[in-house]
């Protein structure tokens, strides 16, 4: 009696077993099917979102940012968008608040270009003498700049640069320096760069490949860097026309002759958080503003005790009166 037992148990535990394993074939495609549906609503979640990137929430976040800086008189400023390229038109009284419109536009998901036709019309005109010599006084008082490398000439507002400086910093600085000068109305920067030294194409695409890396406001994984002869060429993807501006200029290093950016493409998709954690960390207003203050405090070409930092979730103010540029 008790074999007969035993044998119909271990019957029904072999039943239970092939009808277990007969549900496997059903349940694995079940779970295959569920996970596609979940991959389906996810990516038509992501399309969507896309979607409602459009052209008229474009200018209205343009608009926005505009009306928010305190650097912008944001009514002086007309935007329009056509797919993804915001227009900007008016009328501003200096070329670095026209520079920075176009700056604010940039920074904005969905903007794949900007068509900067801001009017600079400074009040009053200034005779074109006067202003060659405010640019040149200009970069004599920069301690940064060489003022004897550069030639300045002015005709009807706009200001040509000429000359030889040692690096592109120093040439991009020469011109941030000229546009400062009120009067000015737009720059030609025909400084040349000379290195005065020689490097092979693998260091100076590692030197980049490294600035790119550091930076916390390039997505470096989707960009590929190439040198060929000392002309850098970069490719892929970034999220921005900001991020593009600020990848490119992160190609000019010592020994390098040009940089082209022709096939970096600017796709909105590419500003998801998810590839970017290990780039950002949060950090609360005391933090960032203690920051800030220190490294006003450890740099010896500034005079803190002049400058007040103001923080406001996460954008920094700073406000009083310095030298230079």
């Amino acid at each position: 009696m008790k074999w007969h037992m035993q044998t119909r148990s271990e019957g029904r535990r072999s039943r239970r077993k092939s009808r277990v394993r007969s549900l496997w074939p059903g349940a694995a495609a079940a779970l295959a099917l569920m996970i596609g549906l979940i991959a389906e609503a996810v990516a038509a979640q992501k399309d969507e979102t896309q979607r409602k990137v459009t052209d008229a929430r474009i200018s209205d976040a343009v608009e926005d940012e505009l009306v928010l800086d305190p650097a912008v008189l944001s009514y002086q400023i007309n935007t329009t968008t056509t797919e993804g390229i915001v227009t900007l038109t008016g009328t501003v009284n200096n070329i670095l608040t026209k520079e920075r419109a176009a700056d604010l536009a940039m920074m904005i998901k969905g903007v794949r270009g900007v068509v900067n036709r801001i009017t600079v019309k400074p009040a009053p005109n200034v005779s074109d003498n006067k202003l060659a010599r405010d640019v040149d006084n200009a970069l004599l008082d920069d301690p940064a700049t060489e003022s004897y490398e550069v030639d300045v000439v002015a005709k009807d507002g706009m200001i040509t640069l000429k000359g030889q400086v040692d690096s592109w910093q120093e040439r991009a600085l020469a011109e941030t320096v000229a546009k400062s000068v009120h009067g000015v109305k737009g720059i030609t920067n025909k400084l040349t760069v000379e290195y005065g030294v020689e490097r092979i194409d693998s260091e100076i695409a590692a030197e980049i490949k490294r600035a790119l890396h550091y930076d916390k406001w390039i997505d470096d994984a989707m960009i590929t860097v190439n040198v060929k002869d000392g002309v850098v060429t970069m490719s892929g993807t970034v999220g921005s026309a900001i991020e593009k501006s600020r990848t490119l200029s992160r190609g000019w290093v010592a020994g390098g002759a040009n940089v082209k950016g022709e096939h970096l493409e600017v796709a909105s998709w590419a500003r998801d958080e998810d590839l970017r954690k290990k780039k950002f960390a949060y950090k609360p207003d005391d933090e960032i503003r203690t920051a800030v203050n220190d490294a006003l405090l450890y740099d010896p070409r500034v005079s803190m005790f002049n400058v007040r930092c103001e923080m406001w979730y996460g954008t920094v103010t700073l406000r009083g009166t310095v030298d230079n540029l």
